[in-house]
Formats: structure tokens, sequence, C-alpha cells
């Protein structure tokens, strides 16, 4: 396979990194974004050669604190031929050096206490995911290891009832999968949550509307009305060709008077 040629006229792309000024809290975050500025613009004219990538880095470190630093470096520089010693081993030394005087050597030690310390708080697990992994990373730990799934787990020690959801079979055994199961758990508690909290509403809304709505009332009967029997001496007319019970009341053995 022919591999494709690279124009000479491409530009460089996306912003340069920040200047360094000697800060140790930065060192690592300056050479992780100017490595991601070298990988972006590979190809470029330049962005290829040990000794220009050391030169660029070189440029964007400024300050009193780095001065006589960049300045002994620039001195080594001059010293290498430009084609022979253009070599990958030139920005090799350049990083070690780089880290050796600016890079702080308690900083793992400061992650790892921090990842001890570092503790769930319901409901916000995008937050500790994201300070967990980038812990994980500053103490120079394994996202992959069990000894970084422990420490996951470790920060939700306050909440037993999620960790029971947790152990509940399945378990998984990868962090990636371990995260995904917690991120669902605590969604759905989340869920779980809100609808309780809502149901009274519910049951309020029930009783006062729907069951008074709805149930039956008792009837009460009119004033001064009592149903009364009927029989030969009270059925209507219409009712002469039905038969109905014989009135025996002494108002029933009376004569009746003949009238219109």
């Amino acid at each position: 396979m022919v591999p494709i040629s690279q124009a000479h006229d491409i530009k460089a792309m996306g912003s340069l990194p920040r200047i360094f000024d000697g800060d140790r809290t930065r060192a690592e975050a300056f050479l992780t974004e100017f490595l991601g500025y070298l990988i972006l613009n590979q190809g470029v004219p330049g962005f290829e050669s040990p000794i220009q990538q050391v030169t660029l880095a070189l440029t964007l470190i400024k300050g009193e604190k780095v001065d006589l630093w960049v300045r002994n470096m620039i001195d080594t520089l001059r010293r290498l031929h430009p084609v022979h010693h253009n070599v990958p081993a030139v920005w090799e030394e350049f990083e070690q050096a780089f880290k050796d005087k600016f890079v702080d050597s308690n900083h793992e030690l400061r992650a790892r206490n921090q990842l001890e310390q570092l503790k769930f708080k319901y409901p916000d697990i995008d937050k500790y995911i994201a300070n967990f992994e980038d812990l994980i990373v500053h103490a120079g730990y394994n996202l992959a290891s069990k000894e970084a799934i422990n420490l996951f787990l470790k920060g939700f020690s306050k909440n037993r009832n999620l960790l029971d959801k947790v152990f509940t079979p399945p378990v998984p055994t990868a962090y990636g999968a371990m995260k995904r199961h917690l991120i669902a758990i605590v969604k759905s508690m989340q869920l779980v949550n809100s609808i309780a909290q809502n149901a009274p509403d519910f049951q309020r809304f029930g009783n006062n509307n729907t069951q008074q709505r709805f149930q039956p009332r008792h009837p009460q009967p009119m004033r001064g009305f009592a149903p009364r029997q009927v029989t030969s001496s009270n059925a209507p007319p219409w009712m002469n060709n039905m038969a109905v019970p014989m009135d025996t009341s002494n108002r029933a053995r009376a004569p009746r008077q003949q009238g219109n």
C-alpha cells in the first residue's frame, strides 16, 4: 500500500498550549496540552522534528522562575547537529528533564491521600466519578486494576443501601461496567424517591376530589311522606283489572258514602 503524500502547505491547527511560568501544579498539564498539540499537527512540516518540537516547547516556557533553565536547554540544542542528532531521544531527554525540574514529587502522594478521603454524596454520581478518575490518574493507579475498583467502591461506604444493590448478583468486575452499574442504580433511586415524594399529592387528590365526587349518597326520605300499601280500597282506577290485597282495616269496613 502506497502511503499518501503529505502536502507541504498544511498549516498548524488548534491553539498553542498556555504559557508555563514554573508553577509546579501546572507542570503535568502543560506537558499534556503540548503533546496533544503535537499529535493534532502530525504531518505538518516541522512538527515531526524532535529538535523543533523541543524548541517550540521552550518558546512556551517563560518567566523569572524558568528563564535560566530555558537558556541552558537552548545552549544544549545549539550543540546538536540538525540532521544526525535529530532523533526521538532528543524529545525524550527534554521531557524527563522538564519533569525532574518542575513536576511536584509529592503530587502523587497527595492524590492518593485525596483518593482515600473521597466520598460519594448522594445524588452527585457524575461529580464523584469525575473527581475519582482525575485523582486515579494523578495517583499513578491503573483504572483496570482491582485496587482502583476497591478505591472506587470505598467512596460509597456511607451508603449501605446503595452498596447492597451493587453487590446483588451479577456483580460487575471491570471498572467501566461497575461505573455504568452504579450510575443506573443511583438514577433508579432518584426516580423512586421522586415518586415517593409525590405520592401524598396523588393521595390527597383522590381523597378530596375523586372519592367525594363518586361516593354514592344515601337517599334521604322526604318530610311528611310515607309510602303506603296499595289495597282494594285505595287502588287507582287503572288497577281495576289487577289483583290487589283486600283492605281489612276499620276504614274499609265502614259504609261508603254515595256521591257524585
